[in-house]
Protein backbone atom coordinates (compact mmCIF):
# COMPACT_ATOMS: atom_id res chain seq x y z
CA UNK A 1 0.00 0.00 0.00
CA UNK A 2 1.43 3.36 -0.98
CA UNK A 3 0.23 6.87 -0.21
CA UNK A 4 -1.10 6.06 3.25
CA UNK A 5 1.60 8.16 4.89
CA UNK A 6 2.76 5.97 7.76
CA UNK A 7 6.34 6.84 8.71
CA UNK A 8 6.50 4.00 11.27
CA UNK A 9 4.30 1.39 12.93
CA UNK A 10 1.19 -0.37 11.70
CA UNK A 11 -2.59 -0.47 11.80
CA UNK A 12 -4.76 -3.59 11.87
CA UNK A 13 -8.50 -3.99 11.44
CA UNK A 14 -11.25 -6.56 11.04
CA UNK A 15 -13.68 -3.87 9.89
CA UNK A 16 -13.34 -4.63 6.19
CA UNK A 17 -16.18 -4.39 3.70
CA UNK A 18 -17.72 -7.48 2.13
CA UNK A 19 -14.66 -9.72 2.53
CA UNK A 20 -14.35 -10.37 6.27
CA UNK A 21 -10.89 -10.98 7.60
CA UNK A 22 -7.86 -9.34 9.10
CA UNK A 23 -6.19 -6.47 7.24
CA UNK A 24 -2.82 -5.11 8.38
CA UNK A 25 -0.95 -2.17 6.83
CA UNK A 26 2.41 -1.13 8.17
CA UNK A 27 6.00 -0.10 7.75
CA UNK A 28 7.67 -3.13 9.34
CA UNK A 29 6.79 -6.74 10.06
CA UNK A 30 7.28 -6.54 13.84
CA UNK A 31 4.77 -3.67 14.18
CA UNK A 32 2.33 -5.42 11.87
CA UNK A 33 2.57 -8.64 13.88
CA UNK A 34 2.04 -6.84 17.22
CA UNK A 35 -0.97 -4.95 15.85
CA UNK A 36 -2.47 -8.16 14.44
CA UNK A 37 -1.88 -10.18 17.61
CA UNK A 38 -3.45 -7.48 19.80
CA UNK A 39 -6.41 -7.28 17.45
CA UNK A 40 -6.97 -11.02 17.80
CA UNK A 41 -6.63 -10.66 21.59
CA UNK A 42 -9.38 -8.00 21.79
CA UNK A 43 -11.70 -9.90 19.44
CA UNK A 44 -11.45 -7.63 16.41
CA UNK A 45 -11.86 -3.95 15.61
CA UNK A 46 -8.83 -1.65 15.29
CA UNK A 47 -5.32 -1.51 16.71
CA UNK A 48 -2.43 0.86 16.04
CA UNK A 49 1.21 0.08 16.82
CA UNK A 50 3.73 2.94 16.90
CA UNK A 51 6.74 0.78 16.08
CA UNK A 52 7.37 -0.22 19.68
CA UNK A 53 3.98 -1.13 21.15
CA UNK A 54 0.24 -0.97 20.55
CA UNK A 55 -0.81 2.58 21.40
CA UNK A 56 -4.49 2.61 20.43
CA UNK A 57 -7.26 0.08 20.12
CA UNK A 58 -10.99 -0.03 19.49
CA UNK A 59 -12.43 -3.45 20.35
CA UNK A 60 -15.20 -4.72 18.07
CA UNK A 61 -15.74 -8.09 19.67
CA UNK A 62 -19.13 -8.76 18.07
CA UNK A 63 -18.10 -10.70 14.95
CA UNK A 64 -15.08 -8.40 14.66
CA UNK A 65 -17.18 -5.53 13.30
CA UNK A 66 -19.33 -4.22 16.15
CA UNK A 67 -18.49 -3.00 19.64
CA UNK A 68 -20.47 -3.66 22.80
CA UNK A 69 -19.05 -0.47 24.36
CA UNK A 70 -21.36 2.47 25.08
CA UNK A 71 -21.59 4.94 22.20
CA UNK A 72 -19.55 7.61 24.00
CA UNK A 73 -16.74 5.17 24.72
CA UNK A 74 -16.82 3.87 21.14
CA UNK A 75 -16.43 7.43 19.85
CA UNK A 76 -13.42 7.94 22.14
CA UNK A 77 -11.81 4.67 21.01
CA UNK A 78 -12.26 5.47 17.33
CA UNK A 79 -10.84 8.96 17.90
CA UNK A 80 -7.80 7.47 19.67
CA UNK A 81 -7.16 5.16 16.69
CA UNK A 82 -7.41 8.10 14.29
CA UNK A 83 -5.17 10.29 16.49
CA UNK A 84 -2.59 7.50 16.70
CA UNK A 85 -2.56 7.13 12.91
CA UNK A 86 -2.14 10.88 12.49
CA UNK A 87 0.76 10.75 14.96
CA UNK A 88 2.45 8.14 12.78
CA UNK A 89 2.26 10.41 9.74
CA UNK A 90 -0.95 9.20 8.11
CA UNK A 91 -2.26 12.19 6.19
CA UNK A 92 -5.08 10.78 4.07
CA UNK A 93 -8.48 12.41 4.50
CA UNK A 94 -10.41 9.41 5.86
CA UNK A 95 -7.87 6.72 6.76
CA UNK A 96 -10.26 4.36 8.54
CA UNK A 97 -12.71 4.36 5.65
CA UNK A 98 -9.84 3.99 3.19
CA UNK A 99 -8.61 0.87 4.95
CA UNK A 100 -12.09 -0.57 5.37
CA UNK A 101 -12.77 -0.33 1.65
CA UNK A 102 -9.33 -1.52 0.52
CA UNK A 103 -10.54 -5.11 0.15
CA UNK A 104 -13.99 -4.23 -1.26
CA UNK A 105 -14.14 -5.61 -4.82
CA UNK A 106 -17.33 -3.71 -5.70
CA UNK A 107 -15.43 -0.52 -6.45
CA UNK A 108 -13.90 -0.63 -9.97
CA UNK A 109 -10.18 -0.41 -9.28
CA UNK A 110 -7.33 -2.55 -8.03
CA UNK A 111 -8.20 -4.30 -4.76
CA UNK A 112 -6.81 -6.90 -2.41
CA UNK A 113 -8.71 -10.19 -2.40
CA UNK A 114 -8.29 -13.67 -0.93
CA UNK A 115 -7.00 -14.78 -4.35
CA UNK A 116 -4.42 -11.99 -4.59
CA UNK A 117 -4.27 -8.46 -5.99
CA UNK A 118 -7.20 -8.06 -8.40
CA UNK A 119 -7.95 -5.72 -11.27
CA UNK A 120 -11.70 -5.44 -10.84
CA UNK A 121 -12.33 -3.81 -14.24
CA UNK A 122 -10.50 -6.55 -16.16
CA UNK A 123 -11.71 -9.27 -13.74
CA UNK A 124 -8.32 -10.86 -13.27
CA UNK A 125 -5.72 -11.43 -10.60
CA UNK A 126 -2.65 -9.33 -11.22
CA UNK A 127 0.79 -9.29 -9.62
CA UNK A 128 2.30 -6.51 -7.56
CA UNK A 129 5.36 -6.04 -9.82
CA UNK A 130 5.50 -3.05 -12.14
CA UNK A 131 5.94 -4.14 -15.74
Amino acid sequence: VTGFGLSRGAVATTRTWELPGLLVVGVDEASMLRAARQLVEIGGGWTVDDGESVVAEFPNEVLGVCSSLPVEESIECEASVLDALRGLGCDVEAPLLGLQTLTFPGVPSLKLSFSGYADILRREIVGLAVE
